[in-house]
């Protein structure tokens, strides 16, 4: 599950267009062994985030984002991914400069979806990064970032708590 968990106020680009930063969050989990009673449990793990950049008007037919006015804390279908790119440089927050060879990304998909692998290169072209030459094109979401059959039979029962 992916949530928004800020968004910026908006802000101008270089062609007068308003845009907002939007920062998404997906929790993550790790399988885990409980040592006194062998049973097997999820442990909350360091969720993944990123930004996206979302516009008021976009440039190809002047419709909003949906993710525009939406507000902090609002549940948006799709997954935040991590796919190895061929190498760049970033600057840190520090000031120096490194080199990586990983992209993280939203994508408004699920892997299940049958344009998952399109929108992931999409993701990647908008953000001027490759593929990695030797990348594996049938991405995955990393283990600890998809829901286990535990959790969505404990989602399910919650919302069905709900009704």
């Amino acid at each position: 599950m992916v949530k928004i968990q800020s968004t910026s106020d908006p802000i101008k680009d270089t062609n007068g267009r308003n845009y907002k930063l939007v920062t998404l969050e997906a929790p993550a989990f790790k399988e885990m062994v409980d040592l006194q009673t062998g049973e097997s449990i999820l442990a909350l793990a360091s969720p993944k985030t990123t930004k996206k950049c979302v516009w008021e008007k976009n440039y190809l037919d002047d419709t909003k984002h949906v993710f525009y006015d939406a507000k902090v804390g609002t549940v948006v279908y799709g997954s935040i991914h991590t796919v190895s790119t061929d190498e760049y440089e970033i600057e840190g927050k520090d000031g120096e400069i490194r080199k990586v060879s990983t992209y993280t990304g939203f994508i408004e998909a699920l892997p299940k979806d049958a344009d998952f692998d399109s929108k992931v290169n999409s993701m990647l072209l908008s953000a001027g990064r490759e593929l990695a030459k030797d990348a594996d094109s049938n991405f995955e979401v990393a283990k600890e970032h998809q829901p286990s059959n535990e959790v969505e039979e404990l989602a399910k029962e919650s919302v069905e708590e709900q009704f």
